[in-house]
């Protein structure tokens, strides 16, 4: 890495702070104050990115200005996140550390940062200025140099190396120089500038104050056309069951990729993230595995890290588990028995519980059931019809239901052993079950449609149709004794 450059720092307060603040009237609140600013100028309002990370760091180039709004809040100082984005590891879920020694810089955490870039074309002393159309605190940090846009990112940024200026200002149209002795062409440098301000409408104007004059270098603008994603893509993935996830591709179409580095891929909701090697032919595809089925807004970045600031976002809702729902079972009964049969409903797994849902029989609909498992939900029931299920639904969403339970009634057999029986003993009985049954069980044991008995007693019988159904009756079989010969005397 090449030595730091020496530098020159400047700061000016204005008189007007030293006079206090009466002297502010209605039109810094109604438009902005662009003090020194000129055509050519870019002005940046109302940024959907905000550019608080290092790869999403904005390029400072020619002779132009940048121009861009600060928030208007007193909110406390905070702690820096250690640069999100601004380091994956291939094949990590998670950004590694980039954390930034606020503390030994500025002995506090830059607010609301913003990030900016530069890159030396022609040789010679390079004078950055800031300023502030009205009263605002703000802080500036610049790195340098490095030899890529990537080692901007991933080096040198936890602690005082590679400082070029770390400062703080608080007063009213204040500014502040930093000049780069000797610059050569090809060193990127890094700028961090925080604040806020106490008026509503307030800008921060950055430019090269030196450029065109004796001596100077000059800053490139090919940086900011070299490579560009102008197209993001994503496709959502069905939910997987079994884990819960979803597999998000998609198709970055850009023009003048770098030969080196990395393509990243990451979602910002999780830090999964893609990692591709060149080359990087457009469009070219992408894929994270793993996310998670939350039904959530994510938003997706695509970033090619040996050319700072060529990136491009996109938000997608993911997709969620609902709660599917499917019935079966049912069965026949037989008429005369207090038999049941179960009705089965199943789910997708991994859903969110709890879930309800409601059976329809036949055209009732029952009352809802909620419920948090077990699962397959289990009901028995008796009663014959069409069972169908009407809804299922979880807090997330409805799902859909399938599938039909029906329960039939089987008529049972019919089975007549007649009157009982009172017979004189010596006399064999016969009783007959019927025919036409497909079992006979008397509780003799026998098994046969008809049996001979000689005994007083009870008889009973089972038989069995053609249904599986079973039929029963019983009889009373009475042996008397027979009368003794009676004689008859005649006189």
């Amino acid at each position: 890495m090449k030595a730091l450059r020496n530098f020159v720092l400047f700061v000016w307060v204005s008189l007007e702070f030293l006079l206090g603040l009466t002297g502010f009237t209605g039109q810094y609140y109604q438009q902005p104050n662009f003090l020194n600013s000129k055509a050519g100028d870019t002005l940046f309002w109302g940024d959907t990115i905000l550019f608080d990370s290092c790869h999403q760091a904005r390029p400072i180039c020619g002779d132009s200005g940048i121009i861009y709004y600060v928030p208007f809040n007193y909110i406390a100082y905070s702690q820096g996140n250690c640069c999100p984005w601004d380091s994956l590891d291939p094949g990590s879920t998670w950004p590694l550390t980039c954390c930034i020694d606020y503390d030994s810089l500025l002995h506090e955490y830059p607010v609301n940062p913003h990030w900016f870039f530069f890159r030396v074309d022609q040789p010679g002393i390079i004078t950055i200025r800031i300023w502030t159309d009205v009263y605002m605190y703000f802080t500036c940090i610049v790195w340098g140099p490095f030899d890529t846009p990537h080692g901007a990112c991933w080096e040198g940024l936890t602690g005082i190396q590679n400082v070029v200026y770390a400062g703080k200002i608080n007063a009213l149209n204040s500014y502040v120089e930093f000049t780069i002795n000797n610059a050569q062409s090809g060193e990127y440098y890094l700028m961090n500038i925080g604040g806020y301000s106490v008026a509503p409408m307030n800008f921060v104007h950055i430019v090269q104050a030196n450029a065109g004059q004796a001596g100077a270098g000059s800053l490139t603008c090919d940086i900011t056309t070299h490579c560009n994603i102008f197209l993001l893509t994503a496709q959502v993935g069905a939910c997987n069951p079994q884990t819960n996830t979803f597999t998000l591709t998609g198709e970055a179409y850009f023009a003048n990729p770098p030969t080196t580095g990395y393509l990243a891929v990451w979602d910002s909701a999780t830090g999964y993230s893609a990692l591709y090697t060149p080359p990087f032919i457009s469009p070219f595809q992408f894929s994270i595995p793993g996310l998670p089925c939350d039904n959530q807004i994510h938003r997706i970045y695509a970033a090619f890290w040996d050319s700072t600031g060529c990136e491009n976002t996109l938000t997608f809702q993911a997709p969620v588990l609902c709660p599917d729902a499917t019935i079966s079972g049912g069965g026949s009964i037989c008429d005369n028995s207090n038999d049941s049969v179960p009705l089965i409903v199943s789910f997708t797994p991994n859903i969110q519980l709890p879930v309800t849902f409601t059976l329809i029989h036949n055209t009732d609909t029952l009352a809802p059931i909620t419920t948090n498992g077990p699962f397959p939900y289990v009901w028995f029931t008796s009663v014959p019809g069409t069972y169908t299920l009407g809804y299922a639904y979880n807090s997330q969403c409805p799902g859909n239901v399938s599938g039909q339970a029906i329960v039939s009634v089987k008529p049972s057999p019919s089975v007549n052993l007649g009157a009982d029986i009172h017979v004189c003993e010596g006399r064999p009985i016969f009783l007959d079950a019927g025919p036409g049954f497909q079992k006979y069980l008397w509780n003799t044991d026998e098994t046969t449609q008809m049996i001979q008995v000689s005994q007083s007693g009870i008889y009973s019988v089972e038989v069995q149709n053609n249904f599986g159904c079973w039929g029963s009756d019983t009889i009373s079989v009475n042996f008397h004794p027979a009368p003794g010969t009676l004689f008859i005397k005649h006189d």
